[in-house]
């Protein structure tokens, strides 16, 4: 979807692994917007009273008052796949874009690429063994990627399937009737004028596809490419 037009907001008790946070305002969205029922973000981990640690591709949860962690043993290996370019591809100096990839690990599913020196990550979805990679060139000359040159490691995302939501009270009185819109458009963010428009659309579009990521579970950071601010 370009961009994000939520069908309401509700507050809810979420319970996972018998671990409960109550009170979590939760946006509604289209089937379509996402690939997966329900994403559960820092409203709901940075709780107080919740602790939770990840290895490998498994978050594991608990109350925090239990130091459920004390004696945890770390006998689990993290596993990184191989995203390997599509094609050859240009990535052009000061650029943001979109790099075409398989991966001969995952057919389809969530993957997670991380950027340990900024302590960030992207959520990608793989469709048949494809995905798109986000790469940042921020130096002055081109980068050249050859045929199944290896873009980047991901850690494959296991769903969680032990989630409990149950509805408190709706933030609007007709949740048909409310629509927030989120779209980013043209004229709101600085693109270098000897960028083509088709380019120009479809960094717009890039924003928009990832501002479905605009809760408190991701930080947005701004890169500033040659006074040219993305």
């Amino acid at each position: 979807m370009p961009a994000l037009t939520s069908m309401g907001r509700i507050t809810a008790d979420i319970e996972v692994d018998n671990v409960k946070g109550e009170g979590i305002s939760v946006y509604v969205v289209p089937d379509e917007a996402q690939p997966v029922d329900l994403i559960i973000g820092r409203t709901w981990l940075d709780l107080h009273h919740i602790a939770y640690i990840r290895i490998g591709n498994r978050v594991h949860i608990g109350y925090r008052e239990d130091e459920p962690f004390r004696n945890f043993p770390n006998d689990e290996n993290i596993s990184r796949i191989c995203l390997k370019a599509l094609e050859a591809t240009k990535l052009e100096k000061n650029t943001v874009d979109l790099v075409r990839s398989r991966s001969e690990s995952i057919e389809n599913g969530l993957i997670m690429i991380e950027n340990p020196s900024e302590d960030i990550g992207c959520l990608l979805e793989v469709k048949d063994g494809k995905t798109c990679v986000p790469l940042v060139n921020i130096g002055d000359k081109n980068i050249e990627f050859l045929k199944d040159q290896c873009l980047g490691r991901a850690e494959v995302i296991e769903l969680c399937s032990n989630v409990k939501v149950k509805e408190r009270m709706q933030s609007s009185n007709n949740l048909d009737n409310f629509k927030e819109k989120v779209t980013i458009i043209l004229g709101e963010i600085n693109i270098d004028s000897n960028f083509e428009n088709e380019r120009k659309q479809e960094l717009v579009q890039l924003l928009n596809e990832y501002r479905l990521l605009r809760t408190k579970y991701c930080r947005v950071r701004k890169h500033q490419l040659n006074k040219n601010e993305y």
